[in-house]
């Protein structure tokens, strides 16, 4: 096969081992001959990808890109392609490197056109930091990418943003320390389903009809909602996820590539057959998270290389259960004396059906603690055991989440890239005899949210209400697209934004036969079989709470005085929401204090007015 002639030279920024991130490498290479394709020819970093990038550059402009694999990797240039092979050495190292061109014929793209090896000269480096100016052209516009991250059942439980000194969270620590940080921060449901259909809308519950695990978005009436990547897709975005960024509901169609499923991993099962609560595996095992962070990165390179404006959405499976993480993070937390809850049973005033009673803790051994939230606690040494597993396996997703925060660094897009980092709902461990999520309590609506502004970064300790509801509108907001249409969320941050004074959840009850006392989750129950929705506001100074006969029919609470089940009143006054004992509150209930009958009536008024306006009193 002819070879090409070389005709030409370039100026090419050079990276050894990792052509975009290791700064430490980058080098200039001066004059460097570079041969062009024969005519009729285009360039391919190798035979194996040649019909990858025949399929991506026929007959279209080659903007800047690169492939990068193990130790190799591509840079295009004005339509180029200069292969290398990564040189012998440490980081570092001044030695030789080898460089070809390799074409492919745009009628035939099994043929090709080698050129023979260029081997540069012993090179010393001349360039400090990364600097890919010279052959990367701005963005065509002055959004902003958005960086999402989720995680499950994680409840505020993090150092510096929240104050909790049990849990070490260096990354996120280094995060909110540059944030806006919403200590008043609260879900639309306390379970994975509902509430990841509702922010992931902007819609809230009533709205998607998703109140259980059955069901959809996508199924309901708002089955023509868009997505909150969607609407970025449309206006022009790179849209990739990851991980566990639904739990029903996802549509590859709306991602400009295939959504990223990990690989699920659990911990072995108990000699009873039954999966533990936790587990501790090795270092360098298996893990989903671990896979959808190596994905993540692998997506915010791909998006510098294409030098698109992208939405990336990276959902991390823990710390749901079970609780397992690397052993080198569970030692970190096995010999720590942590805190204990306060209250080891929920207060008689606390109506059954605000109570659940879903699992026990289950050790690897097999040890079971059955436990009702009532009469019944978990031993206060289980319930540490429980929490430090818990703890460790924050700090395992506080790693893997600062690996994407010094990705951002090393491509040089912090400064043109909100994040936006949350969780799905709260967390119960052992507080007033509970365990889990699936209530309309503090603890399991309340959740942990930080958000980077790269135009205003600094620390900002938010005080006033957030709900994951708005995190729809504040990412369109904050990356200057238009105003999503139709929503129920409104912005946080920004000159959209809206100060609020409240926050409002809902939870299903179903009735239990087998426990008539405490009621169970009521999370895979078709929308018609529910029993009773729970309505809650949450105030600066109270959280008011009304459990509703629901109908099945019409798929609605019963708002008038014969719907009335059971209702709650909770003061908040003097707490403060950025320390460890946030997660011990709401223990009496106060519903019957003749001195509080004004304030329950205002707070019902607003219940009414938000759940069901036609029906206020």
């Amino acid at each position: 096969m002819e070879q090409c002639e070389v005709d030409s030279t370039l100026q090419l920024a050079v990276f050894a081992d990792d052509p975009v991130v290791a700064e430490e490498d980058a080098q200039l290479v001066p004059d460097l001959e570079v041969p062009e394709c024969p005519e009729g020819y285009a360039v391919v970093s190798t035979e194996e990808t040649c019909q990858q990038f025949a399929d991506t550059i026929r007959d279209k402009p080659i903007s800047v890109k690169y492939w990068q694999w193990q130790h190799k990797g591509c840079i295009f240039n004005e339509g180029r392609i200069v292969h290398f092979n990564a040189y012998n050495g440490t980081s570092g190292s001044k030695g030789p490197k080898t460089y070809k061109v390799i074409c492919y014929s745009r009628e035939n793209p099994n043929q090709y056109s080698i050129s023979t090896e260029i081997i540069t000269p012993t090179i010393t480096p001349i360039m400090p930091t990364l600097d890919l100016s010279p052959i990367i052209t701005p963005l065509p516009n002055d959004r902003r990418n958005v960086l999402h991250i989720i995680a499950d059942d994680m409840r505020p439980n993090l150092h510096h943003a929240y104050g909790s000194t049990d849990v070490d969270t260096p990354n996120l620590d280094a995060l909110s320390k540059k944030s806006s940080v919403f200590v008043n921060a609260y879900c639309q449901q306390a379970i994975c389903n509902p509430s990841r259909n509702s922010f992931l809308t902007g819609l809230r519950p009533d709205s998607t009809q998703v109140w259980t695990h059955t069901t959809s978005f996508r199924k309901e009436q708002r089955q023509n909602a868009i997505s909150l990547h969607k609407y970025f897709k449309d206006h022009g975005y790179l849209t990739l996820g990851a991980g566990k960024v639904y739990h029903l509901g996802n549509n590859n169609a709306e991602w400009s590539r295939r959504f990223f499923k990990p690989t699920v991993q659990h911990c072995p099962p108990a000699p009873d057959g039954l999966m533990p609560l936790f587990c501790v595996d090795e270092d360098d095992a298996v893990y989903e998270d671990r896979e959808v962070a190596e994905k993540a990165l692998e997506y915010l390179t791909m998006a510098k290389i294409e030098n698109k404006n992208f939405y990336i959405a990276a959902g991390f499976n823990k710390p749901h259960t079970p609780f397992r993480m690397p052993r080198s993070f569970w030692n970190n937390y096995e010999s720590r004396t942590i805190a204990s809850a306060k209250y080891r049973l929920m207060h008689p005033s606390v109506p059954d059906v605000a109570c659940v009673k879903t699992f026990g803790v289950r050790y690897p051994n097999g040890t079971l603690y059955s436990w009702d939230p009532k009469e019944n606690a978990v031993p206060v040494e289980a319930q540490i055991d429980v929490r430090k597993h818990y703890y460790a396996s924050i700090s395992w997703v506080d790693s893997l989440i600062g690996l994407l925060l010094k990705k951002l660094d090393d491509l040089g897009l912090t400064d043109s890239t909100m994040v936006m980092f949350h969780g799905d709902h709260g967390y119960y461990l052992g507080e007033s005899g509970e365990w889990e999520k699936k209530m309309l309590f503090e603890t399991t609506n309340r959740v942990p949210l930080i958000i980077f502004n790269p135009d205003q970064p600094g620390y900002e300790r938010r005080t006033d209400f957030a709900e994951l509801v708005d995190l729809y509108p504040t990412a369109a907001a904050m990356a200057g697209l238009p105003a999503p249409p139709g929503l129920d969320g409104k912005a946080l941050i920004g000159e959209r934004a809206v100060i609020k004074d409240a926050a409002f959840s809902q939870y299903p009850r179903c009735q239990d036969l087998y426990h008539p006392i405490v009621w169970m989750g009521c999370y895979n129950t078709p929308s018609s079989g529910i029993t009773w929705m729970g309505y809650s506001i949450r105030t600066l100074h109270w959280r008011y709470s009304e459990w509703r006969i629901w109908d099945g029919l019409q798929l609605q609470g019963v708002w008038d005085s014969r719907g009335l089940y059971a209702r709650e009143l909770y003061n908040h006054t003097g707490h403060f929401a950025d320390s460890n004992n946030t997660f011990d509150l709401e223990h009496i209930n106060l519903k019957g204090e003749e001195s509080l009958q004004g304030t329950i009536l205002d707070l019902q008024k607003q219940l009414k007015a938000h759940f069901h306006p036609d029906k206020v009193v």
